[in-house]
């Protein structure tokens, strides 16, 4: 999964369309993850849930620890 995880990120950096998206939703309370992965904890919208967080720099207090909802299909 390390490796994937460094080959997505790689992946995420160069793709021009993640600096639209993130001009989309940096202003919006919630964004929802949707993802079919049966490892809820091991999976690739955890590691864009954690990218998106380092670009936008969500703050939600001290109870919550993410910025993105992640729902499971």
């Amino acid at each position: 999964f390390a490796h994937f995880k460094e080959l997505y990120l790689a992946e995420l950096e160069q793709n021009p369309a993640v600096a639209e998206f993130l001009k989309k939703v940096k202003n919006e309370p919630v964004v929802t993850l949707l993802y079919a992965a049966k490892d809820e904890h091991c999976n690739h919208a955890m590691i864009l849930r954690d990218f998106l967080q380092s670009k936008v720099h969500w703050n939600f207090g001290t109870k919550r620890t993410d910025s993105c909802i992640l729902k499971q299909m």
